[in-house]
Parts: C-alpha cells; structure tokens; sequence
C-alpha cells in the first residue's frame, strides 16, 4: 500500500505544472522526484535493514504482548 501510494505522488508530482514555475521550486520537484526513486527501507537504529516480514514479525509480537498486558490490568 505505501508502495503504491509512492507511485501516485511521483505521479502526480511528475504531471503537474512545475516546469515554468521558479528555478527553486523546480531543484525542489526534482530532488523529491529522485528521492523517491529510491526503495522504501526499514532500518533498525539506522545498523542494518530490516525485511518487510521481519518487521511485520516485530510489531505482531509487540502487539501480543501489548494485549497480554492489558488483559492482566498491570497496563
């Protein structure tokens, strides 16, 4: 979904009228535009990469421990 949604603002940012517009503003559309070329990263305190599922792993367990917590009123 966050992929995706990269994909409409680059797009977007692609199509609209920034070309006549201020030399400024345009630096500005072009560094955003090439920013978002690059892949979208988890990292793990800025050390090593963190994989979709490793990361969709992490907040799981957060979450069950998140409830276990709650359910036992010590939250």
């Amino acid at each position: 979904m966050v992929t995706r949604e990269v994909e409409n603002v680059k797009m977007a940012l692609y199509e609209s009228d920034w070309i006549g517009s201020r030399l400024r503003y345009q630096r500005l559309m072009l560094l955003t535009l090439t920013r978002l070329n690059r892949p979208l990263l988890f990292t793990c305190g800025k050390l090593m990469p963190l994989s979709k599922s490793t990361f969709i792993s992490i907040v799981k367990t957060a979450y069950s421990a998140f409830n276990l917590l709650k359910r036992s009123n010590h939250y």
